[in-house]
């Protein structure tokens, strides 16, 4: 049935288009009681590399699921392989609104979190799926501050809305698509 609802969903259009880079905000001002300490000089941003038994993955979109939630639909860089995974109703809203360039009149949480981390001169390196414990799908976000790479703990949905923001890669673990996956029907992927 999954098979079916994967092929019904790529095909029908359900799913949103590749991934896009989102407008950014204009900084705003800063209190400068805060920003005048000295800086360490910052390191350029490392490259983000799939790690060992993780492959590259994409964002195909998001689509009702037909329990009645909302479903992140990733595929695997060869397009074999697609990967539902159960979200909630705000972060397929925002990752629907990013895969269109689009945003909300108003910042949603993840358009905070961006401006967070842009005004700390943060950069967002790359996240993964790292596994799938007791049905739930744990993620990590990978930030530089200028000096080290800090990995974060996140649900993979966030990490998800996270990437698409800030423009970085998206890693899942071999084991995950081989656990939770699907093959992908040929021809159901022609936007990607």
């Amino acid at each position: 049935m999954r098979g079916t609802w994967l092929a019904s969903v790529l095909t029908v259009g359900g799913c949103g288009g590749a991934a896009q880079t989102v407008p950014q905000p204009t900084p705003g001002t800063v209190n400068a009681a805060v920003t005048d300490a000295p800086q360490p000089r910052a390191q350029p941003t490392p490259t983000a590399v799939a790690p060992a038994g993780y492959v590259r993955a994409a964002v195909a979109g998001v689509a009702p699921d037909p329990t009645g939630g909302h479903l992140l639909l990733l595929v695997d860089e060869g397009r074999q392989r697609a990967l539902p995974v159960g979200i909630g109703a705000a972060e397929a809203m925002v990752i629907d609104l990013r895969l269109r360039g689009e945003r909300y009149e108003r910042p949603l949480t993840h358009d905070l979190l961006d401006s967070i981390l842009r005004a700390l001169g943060a950069r967002v390196v790359m996240v993964q799926v790292n596994k799938l414990r007791s049905g739930i799908f744990v993620g990590s976000v990978f930030v530089w501050d200028g000096r080290t790479t800090h990995r974060l703990d996140s649900r993979t949905s966030d990490a998800v809305c996270v990437a698409l923001g800030h423009d970085a890669p998206i890693f899942v673990a071999d084991a995950v698509f081989e656990e939770a996956g699907m093959p992908v029907p040929a021809g159901t992927l022609p936007g990607l």
